[in-house]
């Protein structure tokens, strides 16, 4: 789906819809976006698949995140929040499997992690464990001062693709 959004020079302005995937922003002045413009009526023209952004010449620039989740990771991994995870899994001391509830198009995705121990001991190094697949993700958190395994309170991992 695109939305266009149109501004004259008298500050009037007006909300266009289309059958793409992309969301064009385009004006001369500053525009606001109507009270009625919601997360429902951004959409993808595909089953699991984010609506990506386009520039004007309509190149892809972006697309949104399509996974996260924040977990505490001490002795089991509980979910605290998450999209498009539908579990996580404490396979040993900081060795966590993140699985996707949909699959990624492939496993040439980016992510981003960031931990926390509270009380916190030292601070923490997050990797990638295995190679990722379409449907999970390993990862480790290690102390960055001894090196070994942590299981640590707060845990957050996001995929970008």
């Amino acid at each position: 789906m695109s939305i266009g959004l149109n501004a004259n020079n008298d500050g009037s302005g007006s909300v266009q819809t289309g059958g793409t995937d992309a969301i064009v922003i385009s004006a001369t002045q500053n525009v606001s976006i109507p009270n009625n413009l919601t997360a429902p009526t951004i959409k993808s023209a595909s089953t699991n698949t984010p609506p990506t952004f386009q520039d004007s010449a309509g190149t892809q620039v972006g697309t949104l995140c399509r996974a996260w989740v924040n977990f505490n990771g001490v002795t089991t991994a509980t979910i605290r929040a998450s999209f498009n995870v539908s579990s996580v899994t404490r396979n040993s001391a900081g060795d966590y499997t993140v699985n996707f509830t949909n699959s990624i198009s492939d496993a040439n995705y980016a992510s981003v992690f960031g931990t926390y121990q509270d009380p916190l001991p030292t601070a923490a190094i997050i990797n990638i464990k295995a190679t990722p697949t379409t449907t999970a993700l390993n990862v480790g958190v290690y102390r960055a001062d001894t090196r070994a395994s942590s299981d640590n309170s707060y845990v957050n991992v996001s995929v970008f693709r």
